[in-house]
């Protein structure tokens, strides 16, 4: 019994740290996006994502939509996104192993769609629109104006049973716009899922709202 008590324990305590790491990565690159890229390449990229969009882009960030796909998303004229820029400039022999992996996590996250399937007292299931299976958020994480049933995009990392968003969470309140989404993912060819939605997703995104 106490070794089944002490392992749950661990969990919860690798848990905690996968969780910490995750944020401290998040928002140390948040902070070097805001004072340390310069304003052409926010500016170059405001008029990529107004071209690709159709929409004018603020620099209030829309609610940090767009400093999350400027960040992750977006290929400056290197080909290369902000973050990958920005895990040039680590040091990666002084980095643990842990470390060092969540960022290769990140460097693969995506703005990910998702079907609220049903809310219960301490989790939130998720459906994913590609393969229709489940994912899990902790409700504590989870913004309370979200119902069943309801489409939303997050950027978010796997950690044991659980997705840890990372972000705003975007509801998309017209269901057609999902079908286009998905019509627009079935017409291309030879293009996996997070592929596209690496390059596609932030035009559906922009068609929603921060929760």
């Amino acid at each position: 019994m106490n070794n089944i008590i002490n392992f749950k324990h661990l969990r919860q305590e690798k848990e905690k740290q996968f969780e910490a790491g995750f944020i401290q990565i998040y928002k140390d690159f948040h902070h070097y996006l805001m004072k340390q890229v310069n304003i052409r390449e926010k500016v170059r990229a405001k008029h990529f994502l107004k071209d690709l969009t159709k929409k004018d882009v603020s620099f209030n960030l829309e609610d940090h939509i767009f400093i999350d796909w400027f960040g992750f998303d977006y290929l400056t004229v290197q080909d290369l996104t902000l973050f990958q820029l920005y895990l040039k400039r680590s040091d990666i022999k002084a980095m643990n192993r842990s470390h060092a992996v969540q960022q290769a996590v990140l460097l693969a996250n995506v703005l990910e769609p998702f079907k609220i399937a049903q809310l219960t007292g301490s989790d939130i299931v998720v459906e994913k629109l590609d393969t229709k299976e489940s994912a899990r958020f902790k409700r504590s994480v989870f913004p309370s104006k979200l119902q069943n049933h309801d489409f939303i995009f997050v950027r978010n990392v796997p950690i044991f049973d659980y997705n840890l968003p990372l972000g705003s969470f975007v509801l998309i309140e017209d269901s057609t716009i999902i079908k286009r989404l998905m019509f627009h993912y079935k017409s291309q060819s030879n293009i996996g899922w997070r592929t596209f939605l690496k390059k596609y997703a932030i035009q559906y995104v922009m068609k929603g709202k921060t929760v």
